[in-house]
C-alpha cells in the first residue's frame, strides 16, 4: 500500500499523500499520524474507528447465517462499515447484528449501514428499555428496506422503518400497548404503518 513512497526522500514526501494513500484503501481509519525520522525512517500510526457491533451476515433465501465460520469474525464500525478481522479481544461485549435483505454480498471496507440508521437503532433499544422496560434479545437489519427489527424480551419482534419518525412508530407502540394484551402476540408487531398497527 505504501509501497510507492519506498524511493522517495523524506523531504519531498509530504504527510498528505500518505494519508489519502491509506484512506483510499481503508474506508475504517478515524486518524493517521505520519512522522519522519530523518535520514531514512517514515513512522505512520493508524487509529481505526471503534467497532459497534459484531456481524452476521444472513443468507436472504434461508433463516442461516452466511458467515461465522473460521477464526475470522465479522464487524460493523460505529460509521457502518464492513470489517473482517481475526477475533478481538474487546474490553466490552458487543451487540451482534443480523444483516438481512442485502442484495448483493457486501464487501469488507464498505459501508453497509450508515452512522444515522445505527444510532437509529440505539436509540429505539433505548427508547424500549427505559420506556417499556423490554430486554432487546437480537438485532436484525435489512439493508435494502431500511428497516430494523428489534427482539424483545426472547420471543417476538418489533418492526420499525428507519424512515419514518421514531416518536410516531413509539406512539403507535404504547397506543397498540392500551388495546392489545402483549402476551396474545406470538411473533411480531409491524409499527412500519402510518395508519395501523399489524400483528401476529
Amino acid at each position: 500500500m505504501l509501497s510507492p513512497f519506498f524511493d522517495r526522500h523524506l523531504l519531498f514526501l509530504q504527510a498528505r499523500e500518505v494519508t489519502q494513500v491509506l484512506r483510499q484503501h481503508m474506508a475504517d481509519i478515524q486518524e493517521v499520524v505520519v512522522r519522519k525520522d530523518y535520514p531514512s525512517q517514515l513512522t505512520v500510526r493508524i487509529t481505526l474507528d471503534p467497532l459497534f457491533a459484531k456481524l452476521i451476515i444472513m443468507n436472504p433465501d434461508e433463516a442461516e447465517s452466511a458467515t461465522g465460520t473460521g477464526t475470522h469474525v465479522d464487524y460493523l464500525t460505529e460509521h457502518g462499515v464492513y470489517v473482517v478481522a481475526s477475533a478481538i479481544d474487546q474490553q466490552q461485549e458487543l451487540p451482534i447484528i443480523e444483516i438481512v435483505d442485502w442484495g448483493v454480498w457486501p464487501e469488507a471496507g464498505t459501508a453497509l449501514l450508515t452512522p444515522d440508521f445505527l444510532k437509529r437503532m440505539q436509540e429505539t433499544e433505548r427508547a424500549l428499555t427505559e420506556q417499556f422496560g423490554h430486554v432487546i434479545t437480537r438485532h436484525r437489519a435489512f439493508v435494502r428496506a431500511q428497516e430494523y427489527h428489534l427482539q424483545i424480551d426472547g420471543d417476538k419482534e418489533l418492526w420499525f422503518d428507519s424512515r419514518a419518525p421514531l416518536e410516531e412508530q413509539l406512539l403507535r407502540y404504547r397506543t397498540f400497548l392500551r388495546s392489545v394484551d402483549l402476551q396474545s402476540v406470538t411473533q411480531y408487531v409491524d409499527l412500519r404503518l402510518s395508519d395501523r398497527v399489524i400483528y401476529k
